[in-house]
């Protein structure tokens, strides 16, 4: 990117939606081609740290690429890249919403009228157990905010309930079946990880 996104104030023919933000931009990918109505807070929203938008276009700096601009699937790309994360950010609110509605609508095994089947294992039961008390936990504080809020909210139950998440990565501490599947080291085969 060889030029900085222009914020601006919306156009008059600029539809903007609260969740993305008071401000737009353009956001130049060289000298003279731009993405136009960028909503600030699609600019700059963030997964893991990193502003995505500006961390993929990183990747793919033209001096990086001898020369080269961007194919038009990777412009392509891009493009659908921050319409998802408009769609996001807009759908925050109801997804927010649709959460608190699942939450207080969830039940334990024990109303199911599973927790004295026979056919559940011990495995099952102390399962179900733990599925119950985070309910209570969460039936009993307040409605998030935000749904970096929710997400905090949920490390803080496993917390208390004895998970092992890392706070900082948000995987799960290795040697658990969590930490399988999001992002980690790649397997030592000599040490047997594999």
């Amino acid at each position: 990117m060889s030029r900085s996104p222009e914020e601006r104030d919306y156009a008059e023919g600029e539809l903007p939606l609260p969740e993305w933000g008071e401000r737009t931009g353009d956001l130049f990918i060289n000298e003279n081609v731009c993405y136009a109505n960028v909503p600030t807070l699609v600019m700059r929203h963030e997964l893991g740290g990193y502003a995505v938008l500006k961390k993929w276009l990183g990747y793919r700096h033209v001096d990086d690429r001898g020369g080269a601009p961007l194919t038009l699937a990777e412009a392509r790309h891009f493009r659908s890249m921050i319409q998802r994360l408009a769609a996001l950010l807009a759908l925050g609110p109801a997804l927010d919403a649709a959460y608190e509605r699942s939450a207080a609508c969830a039940f334990t095994f024990e109303k199911a009228g599973l927790a004295s089947a026979p056919h559940a294992s011990a495995a099952d039961r102390e399962h179900m157990r733990r599925i119950g008390e985070q309910k209570r936990l969460v039936e009993d504080t307040p409605v998030p905010g935000s749904l970096g809020e929710v997400f905090d909210r949920m490390h803080a139950i496993d917390e208390s309930l004895g998970g092992r998440t890392n706070r900082q990565s948000g995987s799960r501490v290795e040697g658990d079946a969590g930490s399988k599947i999001g992002p980690s080291r790649k397997p030592d085969t000599r040490r047997g990880d594999a």
